[in-house]
């Protein structure tokens, strides 16, 4: 087993080199991964950070800049907004990966697995033995005590989404709006 952050940016890649492994996909609610981004700076100089590990440029001895924003580096400079920075950085991962799961989910049925990470959180149980069977592994005599461990099965998050989405919106522009609109969409896909 080996994990990778964003590896739907290009499962060709690892679907090529390693033609046994499977991926699953865990995909986050979008206003979840806003909020948390922004309170982690990831919208700003993080990619600077010696000990960040996320593949940068540096762009007009501005700032450093996330590989994915290739391209768009005058059009995030001009942001000023934390928040719409965040969603922007977001949005151009999570569109890519996306469209690359719907793309590849029937070609690699049996390689590829989508999880929604609040369902893994809230549903444990469940998402377990889903998880279990695409690997072809069953649970182990820990099982049970890890997901407690991991306060597995844990209540709703949504009325936390609603706020947090609440204070998103009233923070960003009409543009951010629907674009923030837009990744709930995709996300429901």
């Amino acid at each position: 087993p080996i994990m990778f952050h964003d590896i739907l940016i290009n499962p060709n890649f690892i679907f090529n080199s390693f033609p046994k492994s499977k991926v699953i996909f865990i995909e986050r609610h979008p206003v979840d991964l806003i909020f948390e981004w922004k309170q982690k700076k990831y919208y700003g100089q993080f990619y600077t950070n010696p000990r960040n590990c996320t593949l940068a440029f540096n762009y007009r001895n501005k700032t450093n800049y996330p590989f994915w924003c290739k391209g768009h580096e005058d059009e995030f400079d001009k942001l000023k907004n934390a928040y719409e920075k965040t969603i922007f950085l977001i949005e151009k991962l999570y569109i890519i990966q996306k469209k690359n799961y719907l793309k590849y989910k029937n070609k690699f049925y049996k390689k590829l697995l989508l999880v929604k990470f609040e369902s893994l959180v809230e549903n444990t149980d469940i998402e377990i033995y889903k998880i279990s069977k695409f690997l072809g592994l069953g649970k182990s005599k820990f099982t049970k005590k890890e997901i407690q461990n991991q306060r597995g099965n844990r209540p709703s998050t949504d009325n936390e989404r609603q706020i947090r989405r609440k204070k998103i919106i009233n923070s960003i522009s009409n543009k951010y709006k629907l674009k923030l609109i837009e990744l709930e969409k995709i996300y429901l896909e």
